[in-house]
């Protein structure tokens, strides 16, 4: 498995410094190379080894998460899923550090203490990277900062595309022809004899 990752690490650079590849799989090359970065740091069996390695994943997510657009959640697409998928691999990835600080510490010879005081940010940052903060049912969500409000805004664009497709939106044409509509259809079932 380590091979295979440092493989695709290897197309993934090829990806990004050639001159074949689409503008559109160019900009997933920091993703990508993040989970196959990840997969590698997994296997690793030195500490210091798979520390470095799971803190170039997150340069390399922060990088990704950085570039997206703000307007990539104002309708559903493939890059509003890849962002969430992003937010969603953040939080991942910092629970991943704190959990390998707690298994540091439990390892003999270490100072369990310290270790698990290493992991608490980690943890920290896990909740800050998948959780929103505290908010009411339709209050906007002005900047994307987090898993939560990545889903959010994605869940919120594909149900005003919904509402769009049906003519369900305020003011829309097609709820003024339904109601139009409506009033005549009642107006001939009150009053068939006029």
């Amino acid at each position: 498995s380590d091979v295979c990752s440092s493989d695709l690490l290897w197309v993934l650079d090829r990806i990004k410094d050639g001159p074949g590849a689409s503008e559109d799989l160019k900009k997933q090359v920091p993703f990508r190379r993040a989970a196959a970065i990840i997969a590698t740091a997994r296997l690793e069996t030195n500490l210091a080894e798979r520390d470095r390695k799971l803190d170039l994943a997150g340069r390399e997510l922060d990088s990704f998460i950085q570039a997206i657009p703000a307007n990539v959640f104002l309708e559903p697409s493939r890059d509003g899923e890849r962002a969430v998928e992003a937010y969603i691999q953040r939080g991942r990835l910092l629970l991943e550090r704190g959990q390998a600080k707690l298994d540091q510490a439990k390892r003999a010879g270490g100072d369990g203490r310290a270790s698990r005081a290493e992991a608490v940010p980690f943890f920290d940052a896990a909740i800050k990277a998948l959780e929103g903060p505290a908010r009411k049912p339709g209050d906007p969500i002005e900047t994307v900062a987090n898993a939560e409000d990545a889903v959010l805004k994605l869940l919120r664009s594909v149900d005003a595309s919904l509402k769009k497709l049906r003519g369900d939106g305020p003011g829309d044409k097609g709820d003024a022809e339904k109601e139009g509509r409506s009033e005549e259809h009642t107006s001939e079932l009150q009053s068939p004899c006029n």
